[in-house]
């Protein structure tokens, strides 16, 4: 006679949702600072879950959150413009959010959720726009599915047209370096914490933000996952 018990069940059923988003342009391909987490979040916002209803730029609200291009390198050689004439990015997991698509300081396209509007994970980008010797594209998604919201915001330089200096937009520090804000937002690790702590292990906390159970969940349900980005989780 075989016995089971639905026990695990019943308890997966009952445990709140706690899904992470993972999202990266790959054409064309900017420098990452690490290739293996190139689909991390490079910052978080605590906001609250559903759709987006906000009318100012999330590349804005990017920066503010210490996230000026993420975990890409800004100031990366240029590479050549993909001849399909769009910017190709992947998402691994379908989760509601904005996002936006720059092209120097030009706002090229945008959309309240990405995911939707680009089911084919493409862009169109006239890269006939960029007439110097090179210009900046970048790409931010905010996955609004989950408290904190997870910005995914990258960077690439590619080769204009014209054989004028034109250097990046965007300067930025070393990628695994975290700018400050200056619109007042407050920067992954200053965000106000939850009162009570969904974990109990403690087996992984939020990278410079011990003590902070948001994040510290957050990085305890990757990791047990199996997806656990040291420049985000330590002790895991």
């Amino acid at each position: 006679m075989i016995s089971f018990s639905l026990t695990p069940f019943i308890l997966a059923a009952t445990l709140p949702a706690f899904a992470f988003a993972h999202g990266s342009i790959s054409d064309p391909m900017p420098t990452f600072s690490d290739i293996y987490n190139k689909n991390a979040p490079s910052a978080f916002k605590s906001g609250t879950p559903g759709p987006y209803t906000g009318i100012g730029s999330i590349k804005a609200l990017a920066d503010g959150a210490g996230s000026t291009c993420g975990s890409t390198d800004a100031n990366a050689a240029a590479v050549s413009a993909p001849s399909s004439g769009v910017v190709t990015f992947d998402i691994s997991a379908v989760h509601i959010g904005p996002c936006e698509l720059w092209l120097d300081d030009t706002l090229i396209s945008n959309a309240t959720d990405c995911w939707t509007t680009y089911a084919d994970k493409t862009i169109p980008l006239d890269y006939s726009q960029c007439t110097g010797s090179q210009c900046q594209i970048r790409w931010v998604w905010l996955a609004t599915h989950n408290d904190p919201w997870e910005i995914f915001d990258n960077c690439v330089n590619v080769e204009g047209s014209g054989g004028a200096t034109n250097k990046p937009t965007t300067k930025a520090p070393h990628p695994n370096s975290t700018n400050s804000s200056s619109s007042g937002d407050t920067i992954p690790g200053t965000v106000a914490p939850w009162n009570v702590s969904t974990s109990s292990s403690r087996t992984c906390s939020y990278r410079g933000n011990t003590g902070n159970e948001k994040y510290d969940n957050w990085c305890e349900v990757n990791c047990d996952a199996g997806y656990c980005p040291e420049s985000l989780c330590e002790a895991c």
